[in-house]
């Protein structure tokens, strides 16, 4: 099972766990288990693809809780990209089908799954604020925030190849797109030699046309606006083909916004997580040093 957490000032401690039904039934003593659940295929974070796809067919599927401290904010038949609402009106501990489109000016988790039922980040947002939840040590989610911090060239590809997955259906209908009608008008035109050559010829028919009244002629003078002769610039190559091609390069421009955006909030993700760590450090020594006066008065002194 993995186990993401964020230890939030004001929150309490945020964590989504990951796993399957066998697993959460040992934690959990009301977690629902069908026969069969429990025989599991263990996958290690550092697999490769051809193991992912083979432990994803032979497993039964995962499932994603949500918790804050010790409260079951929500439990999940399945796992996928989405938001997940942390206010206290939408905690539930039912099980539901799949995650549900949230207000995104409230506190929220922001989740990036891959197909293969595996998190790619976690991320907790309010308002402006971003922090990432850290993932277990030996996950897949583990590996890639680990090769995000000693890559530069990682830093900024993962988010973007990230952007390209949300963006590039447009480029697959760009360059599927005519291929798949050339392909449907070649087997409509082979379905056409078989039908036969029918020629249909309908009947023409004669409908009266009335006879309408002559109306009079209005003449409107119509005034004339000397407008000024100037000449437009011509449009710029560059503009034509842009406009020509704005199919190709508009999910390009998405996924590079997409990739910035990631790389800026992993760093303010990184500041808000030193802050709240050096307020914790702080309150925890203000609890710990002894109250004005030193020892006074412990043993019977003064």
């Amino acid at each position: 099972m993995e186990t993401w957490t964020l230890t939030h000032p004001e929150r309490g401690c945020l964590t989504v766990e990951l796993g399957y039904d066998a697993e959460f039934a040992v934690l959990e003593s009301d977690w629902p288990l069908e026969p069969g659940d429990e025989e599991i295929t263990p996958v290690a974070g550092d697999a490769g693809l051809r193991q992912r796809l083979e432990g994803f067919a032979k497993n039964p599927p995962k499932r994603l809780q949500v918790r804050v401290d010790d409260t079951v904010v929500a439990r999940y038949k399945a796992v996928s990209s989405g938001r997940i609402p942390l206010e206290r009106r939408a905690w539930s501990p039912r099980m539901r089908d799949s995650l549900t489109p949230v207000d995104r000016r409230n506190p929220h988790l922001s989740i990036q799954a891959t197909v293969l039922d595996e998190l790619l980040t976690v991320e907790y947002r309010d308002a402006d604020t971003v922090v990432e939840l850290e993932p277990p040590a030996g996950s897949r989610g583990a590996r890639r925030h680990q090769a995000m911090r000693e890559s530069p060239l990682k830093r900024v590809l993962y988010p973007l190849a990230a952007g390209m997955g949300k963006a590039g259906w447009a480029l697959a209908v760009l360059v599927l797109g005519p291929m798949v009608g050339r392909l449907i008008e070649a087997v409509i035109d082979w379905l056409l030699q078989f039908v036969p050559d029918w020629e249909i010829t309908l009947p023409t028919i004669h409908l009266p046309v009335p006879e309408l009244p002559g109306l009079p002629t209005i003449h409107l003078p119509v005034p004339r606006i000397p407008w000024p002769d100037v000449d437009l610039p011509e449009i710029p190559g560059w503009v034509k083909l842009a406009v020509e091609y704005q199919r190709l390069w508009v999910p390009i421009l998405v996924a590079l916004v997409i990739g910035v955006l990631a790389v800026r909030n992993h760093g303010r993700s990184e500041r808000r997580k030193r802050e709240w760590s050096q307020k914790g450090w702080e309150g925890r020594r203000k609890a710990q040093s002894p109250p004005p006066g030193g020892e006074t008065g412990r043993d019977g002194g003064t």
